[in-house]
């Protein structure tokens, strides 16, 4: 039997050959129909020579075009385009089936470009759609990329292409089962699924990916919360660093590679505060402040600090970079103004105090940029900070 269609597809959209009486030739700035249900059909530009009979040609422009306008300005032009090219990559695979005693084998590539479309649109689609939502895509992609990787005949860059999926594709599923959890997730299956992927993304070149800069950070940055909420694995953190710091050695003006290393730093730095605020618990409430002053140069409080300096730093030139897009700053501010807090916590005198002030001052552009809302724990702090003021005016 023909392989069936993976849960949630819709041919909502189709890609149509133009047939001429004369023999197939390449045909530059290539229109393709797009029709799309309940709408008006739509002509889709590709600017890439493909021959009129060469339908994985076709089918992979397609994608390329989808992906270009997803990481572009106007990302909502892509929903048709990866429609489309789900829709023609179903067709193509029941056609390659239809004959049950002698099917045709698709390329290993074949399966890559169905496996990125259907991660892509993974993150477009309804959350609240159960069945057809994001989990069931994400998982159907994960599946069709196994499927191109059990092809036997395919070029390294092909191979490399469908892990670049799916490890992408299984740190989002381990994201969206402990996301999503009603009950404690099973910490042990979830470790599982993020070493693979994990290994997966260890044979790509990260640094050669310009254009998947967001993607990549959501990736990287999935391992890093799950060593957060779980405790599991400062190897995982290291990894992270790693991939990060070489990243940046070839794109100094990555803000998401910023972004990315100063969280990093966060979450490393978390242990050795811990560890600090137990020992504190337990030292004499009588002790003096040139006692307090001494142990702030003991050798936890000098690792914090400098973790937290590489946090601060990254998160400034991530947040001048993200200015200059003219993107949103406001979760920029809030990492800013709590790794500037945590620095004051194991600093002393007057350098303490202007850590703290500023993280407050950026607490306050933070609630500017989110009109006046601001996670509970950050909202306290600031309405504690406005009621000493008027306390001291009175």
């Amino acid at each position: 039997m023909p392989p069936k269609r993976a849960r949630g597809l819709k041919a909502a959209a189709s890609s149509k050959k133009q047939k001429t009486e004369e023999s197939p030739a390449p045909a530059a700035d290539q229109d393709i129909p797009i029709e799309q249900t309940g709408e008006d059909e739509q002509t889709v530009m590709l600017s890439k020579e493909v021959a009129e009979d060469d339908e994985q040609g076709q089918l992979a422009v397609l994608l390329e075009t989808a992906i270009e306008r997803l990481r572009g300005t106007d990302p909502a032009t892509a929903l048709p385009l990866l429609y489309g090219t789900i829709h023609e990559c179903d067709r193509m695979l029941r056609a390659a089936y239809s004959d049950e005693s002698n099917p045709t084998h698709l390329p290993a590539d074949f399966h890559r470009i169905y496996a990125s479309a259907l991660l892509e649109l993974s993150a477009l689609i309804d959350e609240q759609d159960e069945e057809n939502g994001e989990a069931a895509y994400v998982e159907a992609a994960i599946e069709r990329a196994d499927t191109g990787l059990e092809v036997e005949e395919r070029g390294e860059g092909v191979d490399r292409g469908l892990r670049y999926v799916r490890g992408r594709g299984l740190l989002r599923k381990a994201q969206i089962m402990w996301s999503k959890a009603e009950e404690v997730p099973d910490v042990k299956a979830l470790t599982q699924i993020v070493k693979a992927g994990m290994k997966d993304l260890d044979t790509m070149d990260l640094t050669a990916l310009d254009k998947e800069e967001k993607q990549i950070f959501v990736a990287l940055d999935t391992v890093r919360e799950f060593v957060e909420i779980t405790g599991e694995g400062r190897e995982k953190l290291e990894w992270v660093e790693k991939k990060w710091t070489e990243i940046l050695a070839a794109q100094p003006e990555n803000s998401s590679a910023h972004h990315g290393y100063g969280a990093v730093q966060l979450t490393i730095v978390g242990s050795i505060l811990e560890k600090i605020e137990d020992e504190l618990d337990q030292d004499d409430e009588d002790e003096d402040e040139d006692d307090e002053a001494e142990e702030n140069q003991g050798e936890d409080y000098i690792n914090a600090r400098n973790i937290l300096q590489k946090a601060v730093d990254s998160f400034t030139k991530a947040l001048e970079l993200t200015r200059a897009k003219k993107e949103s700053i406001g979760e920029l501010l809030q990492l800013i103004a709590e790794a500037k807090m945590s620095y004051s916590e194991v600093t002393a005198g007057e350098k303490q105090e202007k850590l703290y002030q500023e993280a407050i001052q950026s607490l306050r552009e933070a609630r500017d940029e989110a009109g006046g809302v601001l996670p509970e724990k950050f909202q306290e702090i600031l309405d504690g900070e406005e009621e000493e003021g008027e306390d001291e005016e009175e």
